[in-house]
């Protein structure tokens, strides 16, 4: 990262990040042309710091064609963004922590997995750990999965 002192390295504070989230952006990519969606999300991170990410939809369209022919994307979730102005234009600035990354994207075909990641969002949103679904719904939702490789924390900081 080009200014250090922006990078956020306490899991503490990245758990926070994603704990306060509330849409996740994912590139998709095919023949050298990004496609962002931004998305309603679930994860689960390991006490080491592993991430994964999930999320649900349709059991067609463009994030599902594009993720069968490349699963590789990036994604990008904030929290606490803030316009700072200032009398000269150029000094504006805007306060925020963010999590950037990549990884590889992959549907979850497992009917029990799926009902876990789903909880898994739905506890992001709520803070309930067990829902109840209809069987029919989980068997026609796409379910993607993240595996995180490498993601970043920054910030500019908050007063």
């Amino acid at each position: 990262m080009r200014r250090a002192n922006r990078e956020i390295i306490s899991l503490e504070q990245l758990r926070e990040i994603l704990a306060e989230s509330i849409v996740c952006r994912v590139a998709f990519c095919q023949d050298n042309r990004p496609y962002l969606v931004p998305l309603n999300f679930g994860y689960h991170m390991e006490e080491n710091g592993a991430l994964t990410l999930y999320f649900h939809g349709a059991n067609a369209g463009t994030k599902l064609e594009l993720l069968k022919g490349n699963p590789q994307v990036a994604f990008e979730m904030e929290r606490y963004a803030k316009i700072v102005p200032h009398q000269m234009a150029c000094h504006f600035s805007c306060q925020f922590q963010s999590i950037v990354g990549t990884g590889l994207a992959s549907l979850l075909e497992d009917f029990e997995e799926k009902k876990q990641a789903l909880n898994l969002i739905m506890e992001h949103y709520t803070g309930q750990k067990e829902f109840s679904y209809p069987d029919q719904m989980v068997e026609n939702l796409a379910v993607i999965q993240i595996k995180v490789e490498s993601y970043t924390g920054k910030q500019n900081p908050i007063p």
